[in-house]
């Protein structure tokens, strides 16, 4: 009956030592692409105007003022050009510590670090959409964790009102690492 005990403990602890086979125990960085549509307009309502980097997924906002629990970046028109939001760059929705930092002069791949500094991260102002930017977001807290993310826009269709943008995040917690797997 003693042997239960240590086979059962010998069991914990190899299972413990599990995690992605590569013997990291860290999440693969993630790289794909995804197309958002702008809230400022009415006839896009109920399309995707957010990405929720911690989810990798889209979300639709109702109206400018909606709940920013689910997104950490939106887009968005004014002064007749495509802005990127926090949700903190909307009435309400400050505190959930989402930023997007611009790296102006920068292609993706020179982008391989996000910037440590909070004040790099523009939470509160809309954040002007240039072709050539890159553009790191810092998502929002969610289980005591943020994530980082570096995307830039792709094609823009002001005519239709839509961006679609590459990414690449890293899903590990808190790791401003953001260079491809190797």
């Amino acid at each position: 009956m003693r042997v239960l005990p240590i086979i059962v403990l010998a069991v914990a602890v190899l299972a413990a030592g599990c995690d992605d086979g590569l013997g990291s125990g860290r999440a693969p960085i993630l790289e794909s692409s995804f197309t958002l549509f702008s809230a400022a307009r009415q006839d896009l309502f109920r399309m995707p105007s957010a990405y929720d980097f911690f989810r990798l997924q889209l979300r639709p906002i109702e109206h400018q003022f909606a709940t920013g629990d689910g997104w950490d970046v939106a887009l968005t028109e004014a002064e007749s050009e495509f802005k990127l939001a926090a949700p903190g760059a909307f009435p309400g929705l400050g505190g959930l510590n989402a930023g997007i930092a611009v790296i102006p002069n920068a292609t993706f791949e020179e982008v391989e670090r996000a910037p440590a500094a909070a004040a790099e991260y523009e939470q509160t102002e809309l954040v002007s959409l240039r072709p050539g930017d890159v553009y790191v977001v810092r998502s929002r807290r969610l289980q005591g964790c943020s994530v980082y993310a570096k995307f830039r826009a792709v094609e823009q269709d002001p005519g239709f009102g839509s961006v679609r943008f590459e990414y690449l995040v890293n899903p590990n917690c808190g790791d401003r690492a953001l260079v491809p797997d190797d």
